[in-house]
């Protein structure tokens, strides 16, 4: 059977075509994702129906082509919300990268300290996602404090759930566990929404969607029948491989997020966010990913223009240095700490004869092995059962320089994800299991 699957990044929304018999996943459209409209300071929005026009365009052009689909599928960011009224956006698309709630005030104060002392730990914690400027609960919050809105009749949307009720027949307001919970408003462990976040926000009045599974129709469009968006990040786990149950997945962008699947729902030191078939994702954020070694990087590429006067591509540089990958770095160590949100970065141990480009750069790499050592133990303390490391994401996922020194420090074998556009083939997961009527 043949399906419609979305991905809606933050970059590009991509439209592919899955096939469940011959297990391909093939992009056949793209689009840049919409700029942000012009806004004050730390806000970060994108018109809602420009957004829903693309989608739409995109399907229908697919749809002139054949109907003969057996669904549509969306793997979206997470976090963001629209508020919506009769079916029309009263807000824009505010998303995960909106961090008004984190500009401090004339005392010091931002409206996430705010809103997280109205709240309480506990109900934090229960979110399934970090408590952070750019989930739902806190933009709303801060927008709502600096301009207050009727919100009678309103209703509250996550991006899978707003392009859902707005193109589907039916116009059913629902959305998918994974989603919700992304936003803040959600309470993970029993998927349900949260009235104590709710009541703190101050958005009583708005109508919040349906929480349904990922298996269950939720409307039509065109005859082809719609599914809930499900959260990106967990989409890429779902469709890293096999073995899921006993790995440690690292998504490897320009940040980590590494996890661990475990039954049910636990309680851990972490954030615990929704999964799928009755389990949950241990998940560990905000972990160094390219960014730092794009960092180092750019500094070899500024000394090579200072001195030549040339402009040296990217990837010249990248198969250079790659291929001059030091073992042994003469102690010279490299700490990625200012992407962790603690401590700061810095290059260290530097002798008379060890600050070499070649050390710069492996000390680099190392760093990041390093850095992954600690949340990895961290999650087979939840679960010894885990027997071995899945990336998926971009270059260094598939970095074998990489894969090397995160065995060495962990003792681990490593494997790359299977598949490059890993969150489609966790929609295909989702497909074969409607085949199968699970």
């Amino acid at each position: 059977m043949r399906y419609i699957a979305f991905d809606i990044g933050s970059s590009y929304t991509k439209l592919a075509i899955l096939d469940t018999k011959e297990n391909t996943a093939e992009t056949v459209a793209y689009r840049p994702t919409l700029p942000r409209l012009d806004a004050p300071r730390g806000h970060f929005a994108i018109d809602a129906n420009d957004l829903l026009a693309d989608v739409k365009a995109m399907l229908d052009e697919q749809l002139d082509i054949s109907t003969d689909f057996g669904g549509i599928f969306f793997s979206t960011q997470m976090h963001g919300c629209i508020l919506t009224r009769d079916g029309k956006p009263i807000t824009p698309y505010i998303t995960w990268q909106d961090a008004r709630a984190d500009i401090p005030d004339e005392n010091g104060i931002t409206d996430s300290q705010r809103l997280y002392d109205l709240i309480g730990k506990e109900a934090a914690l229960a979110m399934g996602t970090r408590f952070k400027a750019g989930i739902a609960a806190c933009s709303l919050y801060s927008m709502l404090r600096a301009n207050p809105m009727d919100l009678s009749g309103a209703r509250f949307e996550t991006l899978g759930s707003f392009l859902a009720s707005s193109m589907s027949d039916e116009k059913i307001h629902a959305c998918h566990l994974t989603d919700a919970a992304s936003t803040g408003f959600a309470i993970a462990a029993d998927g349900t929404w949260s009235k104590t976040v709710i009541e703190a926000v101050g958005v009583t009045e708005l109508t919040f969607p349906e929480i349904i599974s990922e298996t269950k129709e939720m409307g039509h469009y065109r005859g082809v029948p719609f599914f809930a968006a499900i959260g990106d990040h967990q989409a890429s786990v779902y469709g890293s491989g096999d073995g899921i149950e006993k790995s440690v997945s690292l998504t490897i962008g320009t940040a980590t997020i590494i996890c661990a699947a475990a039954p049910g729902y636990v309680k851990a030191d972490m954030e615990v966010r929704p999964f799928f078939e009755d389990q949950c994702l241990m998940t560990i954020t905000r972990q160094p990913g390219g960014r730092v070694m794009d960092i180092a990087i750019e500094l070899i590429r500024d000394s090579v223009r200072l001195i030549t006067g040339k402009e040296p591509e990217t990837q010249e540089l990248w198969t250079i240095l790659l291929e001059n990958l030091k073992d042994d770095t003469q102690d010279l160590t490299v700490k990625p700490d200012f992407y962790i949100g603690v401590g700061e970065g810095a290059i260290e141990n530097i002798s008379s004869t060890n600050l070499t480009a070649a050390n710069l750069f492996s000390a680099t790499l190392d760093s990041l092995a390093n850095a992954y050592k600690g949340p990895i133990e961290r999650l087979r303390a939840h679960n010894p059962a885990i027997d071995r490391l899945i990336l998926c994401g971009g270059r260094l996922s598939k970095l074998p320089a990489l894969h090397q020194r995160l065995e060495k420090v962990t003792g681990l074998p490593v494997y790359t994800a299977p598949h490059r556009d890993a969150a489609l083939y966790g929609l295909m997961r989702i497909a074969e299991r409607i085949e199968k009527g699970e």
